[in-house]
């Protein structure tokens, strides 16, 4: 069936000659968009298949795809090179074996420019304290200090979006958002505020326990606390359903997936277990107790089924979930990991940041490090200054990002402070620090 209707979209249509007779690009038939849109490069194509249902239905059945794919493979072993070719698994050799060409292009367009390109960091000073946790998608940034603030940035103009506040002003230790809402955990109390309007929806409260950690699988949130137990939360009834023990020391990381059926969690004492979110039935414990190496964060992939934890020791361990089977274990950072994240749209590569100041990339694959960066030279140090400020954006600094390829202790650190928190999106990462600043890398591929 699918092959007929590749057919029928490549055979020359009846209505060209009346197509040729309207006006706007509404009129345009089958022949004349698939020649137009032969010559878009990969992301302006997926821009278009998101227009509407038949755009999407002729860019989906048709060749271009393929053909996009053909020619982006072709343009990334010319601008990489031979040596990040081959970090990125890009041969003439193996061109054309895969069938999902939109999936793959996008793939290796992302290695691409998080391997090969050049990096431009725009820096700024967010937060009057350290900034704990950040998170980004559906175009902004959304950050939590230990000044009691939440505040949303556009990941374009970085434009200020919107400032939220704790009643108590107590410190935002994690936070997670969506399309109607932003969830903030500060240490006694889980606040929810509305992204349309700002209003406060509710306040959780009364807890005994320190909160240290959150999990969010709606309508649920997982709290870990400072006795070792997870408290389980009805976000809209705001009433505690369920308290699992599953540590002897601070609950530091939780995740859920979204049918809320698997909760992982580490903690200081060195553990990291797996247990069943309703029961609280414990299935594996991944990290023994001794030696007592504290596990800071851990990044769950639930459809590769790859579960991955760093430590304070600066280890990355990484594991098959249904086997429970360690899968590697690598020693990333000379101190703490604090920070794990994965690309939804392409899990092959790791970001991870830590005390260190770096922000690493690793192949998901053995753990290796591909690459690592730091803030390098100011781009505006010869320029001149603006005294002109645009309403609601912070001032902001740019910097070239440089690759890491000598001792850290040749690097100095206030071009690396510690990133407390990272996010990696498909050509831009977030991350946030200890000296209160947001810093937003933008990987672009070489000319």
């Amino acid at each position: 069936q699918q092959q007929q209707q590749q057919e029928e979209m490549d055979r020359p249509t009846a209505n060209k000659i009346a197509c040729q007779n309207g006006k706007g690009i509404a009129s345009l038939c089958r022949d004349d968009l698939l020649k137009i849109f032969s010559y878009l490069p990969p992301v302006s194509l997926a821009c278009c298949s998101m227009v509407c249902k038949s755009w999407n239905n002729l860019v989906k059945l048709s060749t271009l795809w393929q053909g996009a794919y053909t020619e982006n493979r072709k343009s990334l072993l010319a601008v990489c090179g031979e040596d990040f070719a081959s970090k990125l698994g890009l041969s003439v050799s193996n061109l054309g074996k895969t069938t999902n060409w939109e999936t793959q292009c996008v793939k290796e367009q992302h290695r691409a420019l998080l391997l090969c390109g050049s990096v431009t960091i725009a820096d700024w000073k967010g937060h009057s304290g350290r900034v704990n946790c950040c998170r980004m998608g559906m175009g902004t940034i959304v950050t939590g200090s230990s000044d009691g603030t939440v505040q949303i940035w556009s990941t374009s103009s970085l434009c200020n979006l919107g400032r939220h506040m704790t009643p108590k002003k107590s410190p935002i230790v994690d936070l997670e958002f969506d399309e109607g809402k932003i969830i903030g955990l500060s240490e006694t109390e889980v606040c929810v505020w509305s992204r349309k309007n700002g209003q406060l929806l509710r306040c959780i409260g009364g807890q005994s326990q320190r909160s240290f950690c959150m999990g969010y699988a709606d309508p649920e949130i997982g709290i870990g606390c400072g006795d070792g137990t997870i408290r389980i939360f009805d976000l809209y009834s705001s009433r505690c359903t369920r308290i699992f023990r599953q540590h002897s020391g601070r609950v530091t990381c939780i995740s859920m997936n979204m049918d809320a059926t698997l909760l992982a969690s580490g903690s200081a004492d060195g553990t990291l277990k797996l247990c069943d979110a309703v029961t609280g039935q414990k299935f594996a414990s991944l990290l023994p107790s001794t030696p007592p190496i504290g596990v800071e964060c851990l990044y769950v992939n639930y459809s590769s089924f790859v579960i991955l934890a760093g430590t304070t020791a600066g280890q990355l361990h990484s594991w098959d979930f249904r086997t429970y089977k360690q899968i590697w274990s690598k020693k990333i950072h000379p101190s703490s990991v604090m920070s794990i994240h994965v690309q939804i749209n392409d899990p092959s590569i790791i970001v991870t940041g830590g005390i260190s100041g770096v922000l690493h990339l690793l192949s998901a694959d053995t753990g290796g490090i591909l690459s690592g960066y730091v803030r390098g030279r100011n781009l505006e140090a010869n320029e001149p200054v603006s005294v002109r400020k645009e309403f609601g954006k912070p001032h902001i600094s740019k910097y070239v990002g440089v690759r890491v390829e000598s001792p850290l202790e040749n690097i100095p650190i206030r071009n690396r402070p510690p990133i407390l928190s990272a996010r990696i999106g498909m050509t831009k990462a977030v991350t946030t620090h200890t000296d209160g600043t947001v810093r937003l890398w933008q990987f672009n591929l070489p000319e």
